[in-house]
């Protein structure tokens, strides 16, 4: 199963450049291991997406 979800801008860079490998999540979507996680970035200061995402699987 896919995913989409939010990542505030602040983050992203992190995620992106593997210094912050991980995201720790409410299961409210019914995660499984194997699943795929698309990350949007999200500018609160726009109140819109920027464009920019990046993929993972959930181990």
């Amino acid at each position: 199963m896919e995913h989409n979800l939010k990542i505030n801008k602040e983050f992203f860079p992190y995620v992106l450049d593997r210094t912050k490998p991980f995201e720790i999540r409410k299961n409210d979507r019914d995660f499984c291991i194997g699943d795929i996680i698309f990350l949007n970035e999200w500018d609160d200061k726009i109140l819109q997406f920027t464009g920019r995402s990046i993929s993972g699987k959930i181990t």
